[in-house]
This record gives C-alpha cells, sequence and structure tokens, in this order.
C-alpha cells in the first residue's frame, strides 16, 4: 500500500490502494482495505483472493 488515511475522531486507518498481505501460510490480495483500531478489526474489500497453506493443504478462493 502506497498511501493510508488515519482519521483521528473514528479511530481509523484506511487505504484505496491495493493490498497484499502475506504472512505463515496465508496471502490475501484486495483493491482496498480499513483497520478499525478501537476493536483491532481488519477489513480487505475489492475483489479480494486468497490462498491458505495448511500442512500439505493449499485452498485457493
Amino acid at each position: 500500500t502506497e498511501t493510508a488515511h488515519y482519521n483521528h475522531s473514528s479511530r481509523i486507518v484506511e487505504s484505496d490502494d491495493p493490498v497484499h498481505i502475506s504472512g505463515p501460510g496465508l496471502e490475501l490480495d484486495g483493491k482496498r482495505w480499513k483497520y478499525r483500531i478501537a476493536d483491532h478489526v481488519a477489513k480487505v474489500d475489492g475483489k479480494v483472493t486468497a490462498s491458505l497453506v495448511a500442512g500439505d493443504l493449499r485452498i485457493e478462493k
């Protein structure tokens, strides 16, 4: 993500830039994202694709 915006009154960080998230066993892509600081909830929107790898199993959507 190249640019993100923080709204202090709502405590939300968000971006309309594409996002790629990668971690152990997970890859997630989307066109935009939002993170609510107060309840630690992240949301990825817009043609979301996900790949989950657990052992020998690979799930893609």
